[in-house]
């Protein structure tokens, strides 16, 4: 919950923007047409001298009215209705029992994780909530939380909890984090096995985003950031949980991820900079990919995506010290396909949901909501757009929303648009068709 308010916080001190307009627009291509992306994006506003039939494949651009910002879809784009996508509009609550219900994801396509909470930042207990048919169950209780504690439900036996310890670190006059896990089995919440270095503890505040614990069979792999001598140092831990001790480390590198069988970890390159990702188990001899400006990175078991900072665009062209605004690009790093490239690309937009079929990401700047197809490398986009709330058309249609948050598991989505101001908010849950689901509508 703190993490999802910092997020919000540094996009809002992002988003200059207004209404977004389509510049062009597109008929669905196939996925080989992204091998001609780039001439295409760069040849799609030339006016043709004659009649002649091309096959150029053209992407669209959306764009605010001062032409500062911007989003460019880099692959073929097809509306959820041709993709075969189920869309149920799903009834969530919005209060239990009096507390704000706070969606962290999924646990499985079927079963959604729950916070509730007292006030916002303030989680008091973590739960589920049951999809079937479409529907949302009744919600089950599976902890409660005291006011100190953060918890991330990583199985159906395993909670990780996050608290303050007693050590105070002098220089910072900050406290310190202690990790613990809950045995839902057991009903039983186990002793600290590590104490965090400093009151960031899974937090990268170089970059503002926190880095997930990881769960991988037995092992729970996550990492600690410290700043040491004016630099941010992260080293991640492995710790079993059949044998209640840590068993693994690996210093300079921060970001557990899994990967194709492996364990992939972030780390400094030879500039002293964390833009390089690596196997961590053989030091890099299996898997290492470096980046010149990486900003985050997300795996499922087999999809990898980055989100890299391309260049950096003044807000203003005739005064460029009023700052600047980063122009972004996501990646799929198992295709090399190129998905779409924004500016602003804000911390919330950042915050991205992977699984092996699916990337979602959370919106909070004017770009259309759409999923990504891993296996057809396409988007799948709904006829949503995200829109600033300094839009004078963002309360007269309902096609326009504040933020979108996108949680992803196997071929299912929950993307939930709200309205900050009015409260409103909309749940959609998506179903992308398998290949077996495919086979099975097509042969008699």
């Amino acid at each position: 919950m703190m993490r999802r308010l910092l997020y919000i916080a540094a996009a809002l001190s992002c988003l200059l923007l207004v209404s977004c307009k389509a510049d062009s627009s597109t008929a669905p291509a196939s996925p080989a047409a992204s091998e001609t992306q780039t001439e295409a994006a760069e040849t799609e506003t030339t006016p043709r001298s004659d009649e002649t039939e091309t096959t150029e494949t053209k992407y669209p651009r959306y764009s605010s009215d001062d032409g500062v910002s911007y989003y460019e879809i880099n692959c073929p784009d097809v509306p959820a209705a041709e993709a075969g996508a189920a869309v149920t509009r799903l009834e969530l609550p919005s209060e239990i029992n009096g507390k704000m219900v706070q969606i962290d994801g999924f646990l499985d396509e079927e079963t959604l994780i729950v916070q509730l909470a007292d006030n916002p930042g303030k989680s008091s207990e973590i739960g589920t909530i049951p999809l079937k048919n479409g529907k949302a169950g009744e919600y089950q209780q599976l902890l409660e939380l005291k006011p100190e504690q953060s918890a991330n439900l990583l199985s159906e036996r395993w909670v990780f909890i996050s608290e303050p310890s007693e050590t105070i670190d002098p220089f910072s006059n900050m406290t310190s984090i202690d990790y613990r896990m809950y045995d839902l089995q057991k009903k039983k919440l186990l002793q600290p096995f590590y104490t965090a270095k400093s009151s960031h503890g899974c937090f990268l505040p170089a970059s503002g985003f926190s880095h997930s614990p990881l769960l991988v069979g037995d092992m729970l792999y996550f990492d600690d950031v410290v700043r040491e001598d004016g630099e941010y140092n992260g080293t991640i831990y492995g710790y079993d949980t059949a044998r209640g001790k840590i068993i693994e480390t690996y210093p300079e590198c921060q970001q557990p991820l899994f990967y194709q069988g492996q364990l992939i970890g972030r780390t400094k390159n030879e500039a002293g900079c964390d833009q390089r990702l690596i196997s961590l188990k053989d030091n890099g001899k299996s898997f290492r990919k470096d980046f010149s400006n990486l900003t985050n990175a997300i795996a499922s078991p087999e999809s990898l995506f980055a989100v890299i900072e391309a260049e950096r665009n003044p807000v203003f062209d005739d005064d460029p010290d009023q700052g600047y605004l980063p122009v972004s690009k996501l990646l799929d790093l198992t295709s090399g396909q190129e998905i779409f490239t924004t500016i602003p690309f804000t911390p919330e937009d950042n915050a991205i949901s992977v699984s092996d079929r699916l990337a979602g990401w959370s919106l909070n700047s004017p770009m259309r909501v759409a999923l990504y197809d891993i296996r057809e490398q396409r988007l799948i986009s709904f006829d949503k757009v995200v829109r600033s709330v300094d839009d004078p058309n963002y309360f007269d249609d309902n096609n326009y929303y504040r933020y979108a948050n996108e949680y992803v598991s196997g071929n299912t989505s929950l993307i939930l648009l709200g309205n900050s101001v009015t409260a409103n908010q909309e749940a959609l849950l998506v179903k992308i068709p398998s290949k077996l689901d495919v086979q099975e509508t097509t042969v008699p």
